[in-house]
């Protein structure tokens, strides 16, 4: 089922989509490089890869938090150790620019190689086999931020995900 916007008044406009209905004060709605809006944004394939760390339980969320940092290579973040997902770690500030139809689904082995070293280097004992990867798409600035801004209503919105329909929460 296409989501379909249905407006229940000016105060709780929903928004329909196959799992259910959405209500939301304020709504962005997040299709990409919003050619609407005249903004220079650039949508990018980034990949993210699941570790099963090496020793289980180390980096599981009540020990571990969420590690972001930047180094000489890169800005990265790694989440805490999931039951069955493991460790998911990402490169931020590297990819390639696509669209939501064009974007490469696959990796490759030097790209899952480079980060398990990568998260190795910071995270002893994460980078364990690898049970699955995914490519995110972040839509973004030309010097690589995510949007965050005010709409010409004065709401405020975010967006880092550029699939056509995807919807973004107000920072109101």
């Amino acid at each position: 089922m296409d989501p379909e916007w249905r407006r229940g008044s000016s105060s709780n406009p929903s928004w329909d989509i196959s799992c259910g209905t959405a209500r939301a004060r304020n709504w962005t709605l997040a299709p990409g490089e919003c050619p609407q809006f005249n903004l220079p944004l650039t949508v990018w394939r980034i990949l993210h890869v699941h570790f099963a760390p090496t020793t289980p339980g180390r980096y599981r969320a009540e020990h571990f938090p969420i590690g972001l940092w930047e180094d000489e290579t890169g800005i990265y973040s790694a989440f805490p150790e999931l039951t069955g997902q493991g460790v998911k770690f990402g490169r931020h500030n590297a990819g390639e620019v696509c669209t939501p139809e064009t974007v490469r689904r696959t990796a490759e082995p030097a790209e899952l190689e480079e980060l398990g070293m990568k998260l190795e280097q910071h995270w002893p004992a994460a980078s364990g086999p690898m049970p699955w990867y995914l490519t995110c798409l972040y839509t973004r600035t030309p010097d690589h931020h995510f949007p965050i801004d005010r709409t010409q209503n004065g709401h405020k919105w975010c967006s880092a995900a550029p699939d056509r329909g995807t919807v973004s929460s107000s920072l109101r």
